[in-house]
């Protein structure tokens, strides 16, 4: 459960970095060898929800199985997710592309924003040291 809890911040935090697209000329590239456009917090922020995942390193994605799962993230630092993989508060920070997220003041899940448009973002969610899922979220 708690790797479940751990795949929707992911995916949330990537999603809310992909909402916005920064003016920044320090392009980075994804996964695909396309560039992209930094992260910005001004990106993160609002409400992400899951739609999409992939198993298989973002080439086939399913819909989402499960019960609406959502993660909003506020401007002050804080989030609050709601759905499969429960219901809690916590602090997230954002350096560069990566998403960070905290329980209780701990390092809880890590995110990497691949893809982001005005609405919809793709992440990587690292589950372990040798495997990852891809995540693809819609702001509400």
């Amino acid at each position: 459960m708690k790797n479940y809890f751990k795949l929707f911040f992911v995916a949330l935090f990537a999603t809310m970095a992909f909402s916005f697209a920064s003016c920044s000329d320090d392009d980075e590239k994804d996964l695909s060898g396309e560039e992209q456009e930094e992260v910005t917090k001004n990106d993160i922020v609002g409400t992400w929800e899951i739609a999409q995942v992939s198993i298989d390193g973002g080439e086939t994605y399913i819909a989402w199985p499960y019960e609406t799962t959502s993660a909003t993230f506020k401007a002050d630092g804080t989030y609050t997710g709601v759905g499969y993989f429960g219901n809690g508060n916590g602090t997230w920070k954002q350096v560069g592309n990566i998403i960070n997220t905290y329980v209780d003041g701990e390092l809880y899940m890590s995110y990497e924003v691949i893809e982001l448009e005005s609405t919809a973002c793709t992440l990587k969610v690292a589950i372990s040291e040798t495997k990852s899922i891809f995540a693809k979220c819609v702001k509400k």
